[in-house]
């Protein structure tokens, strides 16, 4: 939120956290089991607003969320 941009977070954080978040989520062995868990924390990481003005979409992990 915007009083962490005030405490000294770099411009790049949310990039950082959800590129991370992407990279756990795609590699935990437990994802299936996981799915609806995750797919709530990635829509809560995509609706802050660095995510669109940093343009991060975390395609990998919403594709394999995705209903088959």
């Amino acid at each position: 939120d915007r009083k962490h941009g005030a405490v000294g977070y770099p411009e790049s954080f949310m990039t950082a956290l959800i590129d991370a978040y992407e990279g756990a989520a795609l590699n935990d062995p437990e994802l299936e089991a996981k799915r609806e868990r995750v797919r709530q924390e990635l829509q809560t990481l995509l609706r802050h607003e660095s995510a669109e003005v940093e343009g991060v979409y975390m395609e990998q992990l919403s594709e394999r969320l995705q209903d088959t």
